[in-house]
Parts: C-alpha cells; sequence; structure tokens
C-alpha cells in the first residue's frame, strides 16, 4: 500500500513455497491447483483458450509465490566507511560461502568461513 502514490496492491500469497525446497510451486502442486480452479468454474473439458483464460483470471492460481530471503543494505554491507560503492552481494542461503546476486560488478566479499 503506497498511499501517497495512490497505489494499493491487493494479492493472493502461495504460502506452499516459503517452506519448500523448490523456488517456486512443483509441477504436481501447479498442476493440481490447475485443476482445482477449471474445477471450480466448470472449465475442466473446456477448450484449451477456455482453460487459459480461466486460469488468468483465477486469483489463486496467479497467487505470489513467495520465498524467506535475506537483504542487506550497501552502507551496513560496507561498514558505512570507504567510497561510495553500487555494488550489492546476497547470500543464498543454501550456500552461504557463494555470492547468488551482484550488481556494478566489483570484487565479491570474502567466503564466509565453514560452519562449526
Amino acid at each position: 500500500n503506497l498511499p501517497e502514490k495512490g497505489v494499493t496492491l491487493d494479492a493472493k500469497l502461495a504460502l506452499d513455497t516459503l517452506t519448500s525446497d523448490q523456488a517456486a510451486l512443483g509441477r504436481e502442486k501447479l498442476h493440481a491447483l490447475a485443476t482445482r480452479a477449471l474445477y471450480d468454474d466448470g472449465r475442466l473439458d473446456a477448450s484449451a483458450t477456455a482453460q487459459r483464460d480461466t486460469l488468468r483470471k483465477n486469483p489463486y492460481y496467479n497467487a505470489l509465490q513467495v520465498k524467506y530471503a535475506y537483504a542487506v543494505t550497501c552502507h551496513k554491507a560496507r561498514g558505512g566507511s570507504g567510497p561510495r560503492s553500487s555494488s550489492i552481494w546476497v547470500t543464498s542461503p543454501r550456500n552461504p560461502t557463494r555470492p547468488s546476486t551482484s550488481t556494478a560488478g566489483s570484487t565479491p566479499p570474502s567466503p564466509a568461513p565453514p560452519p562449526a
């Protein structure tokens, strides 16, 4: 909700993806969700175009698939000292020694020590 900009966003969230090992809903779950949406709308035997249109309008089929993530601001990552930098490094929670995202290409931070 951004009232100062006059923008409001209403969205459904697919909470199954929060604890999933996959980045998004798996093929089986997505197929089951599509089948249920088509069944509820009475479109299981409809044409492919009608089914596609139904799924495009279904708020549950189009729910945002969210994951937990980490965020670090540049000034905190740099300790507030040194020249300004346009680089941001995000460490993947699955592999804490490998940076997964960067911008403006500079040297990545030193790898984290291995877990004890």
